[in-house]
């Protein structure tokens, strides 16, 4: 099965460099790239930084962004819509997480715990990268409210640590070592970002498809199964979560997760935040999640990413 993915995967790199040839995208020189940064023990715990240059002294928000695609992915794919981001006032840290084709047993279990790593790693280290987490500071950026951002599976992965992050049976049942570090002294979260999300996976984890790869990703039959309900995102959605943005579009394969959770939001009454593009808008660029066309967000409407940028300045 590893080998089959890793021939779709070089196809579909392929295919990302074809389409970048056909609409590059320049660098904007305001922006400041800080990469590879170690944010825990391991090889793969790597972030980038993407920060508007001479903004010591401001207020901004802080991005915290998980691409797409558990099973091979990286943070540089995520990178063009990152220096969006950044071009609009959002400070962005882009992540490297477990990969499942790297044979982690559970790697859901672990992308977890890599993600409360980082955020206890950026408790400990703000000063020293420039930030201020708990006031105004003249020397460093202020960082006036900590989102999380995926795309794709990445943004079922952010969904999940949302939850995690407040709902204690949840914190019982993904427990470890770097989940415990964070909730010795939590950052609070004031929102999440979910592109092309699939954010109801229970129902789904039974199709063939899904079935084949959820052995790799969740682990032996899906940790037998006792745990499928703490993967629906719906299921666990309370009436103090913070504010949620949902990025879709008809084209998009996860619609149907994509109105459900909406739908529960709404029930919860809260306020919905949902961007929805119809197929005939757009059409050279339209948002397309999962494995087709992957990470084609930088192609999206600019209406797109300034609504993505506005939501999370706000929060």
């Amino acid at each position: 099965m590893n080998k089959l993915l890793q021939s779709y995967y070089a196809k579909r790199d392929k295919r990302i460099k074809e389409l970048q040839k056909r609409t590059p995208y320049e660098t904007p020189m305001t922006i400041e790239e800080i990469c590879n940064v170690s944010y825990g023990n391991a090889t793969h715990r790597m972030v980038d930084f993407y920060a508007p240059m001479g903004t010591f002294g401001n207020k901004l928000p802080l991005m915290v962004l998980l691409h797409d695609n558990p099973f091979d992915g990286d943070k540089k794919d995520c990178r063009p819509f990152a220096l969006e981001m950044a071009r609009r006032g959002v400070l962005v840290a882009s992540l490297n997480y477990t990969r499942a084709l790297d044979g982690q047993f559970d790697a859901f279990h672990a992308q977890l715990g890599d993600v409360f790593c980082f955020l206890d790693w950026l408790r400990v280290n703000a000063q020293a990268l420039g930030l201020s987490l708990d006031g105004e500071s003249a020397d460093a950026i202020t960082v006036t409210a900590i989102a999380l951002c995926g795309v794709g599976t990445g943004g079922h992965l952010a969904a999940t640590a949302l939850n995690v992050s407040g709902n204690r049976r949840m914190q019982e049942y993904w427990a470890s070592a770097s989940l415990s570090d964070y909730l010795l002294s939590p950052l609070p979260l004031s929102g999440l970002v979910a592109i092309g999300a699939p954010l109801c996976p229970r129902a789904r984890l039974d199709k063939p498809f899904w079935g084949v790869l959820g052995n790799d990703l969740f682990g032996k039959d899906y940790r037998a199964k006792k745990g499928m309900d703490y993967l629906d995102f719906d299921a666990n959605l309370s009436v103090d979560c913070p504010p949620v943005m949902i990025v879709t579009s008809d084209k998009d394969r996860y619609l149907k997760d994509a109105l459900s959770t909406s739908k529960r939001l709404e029930a919860l009454s809260r306020t919905v935040n949902l961007l929805r593009y119809p197929k005939e808008e757009d059409k050279e660029h339209v948002l397309e999640s999962g494995f087709p066309v992957l990470y084609p967000l930088w192609r999206t409407s600019r209406e797109a990413n300034d609504k993505i940028a506005a939501f999370v300045r706000v929060l």
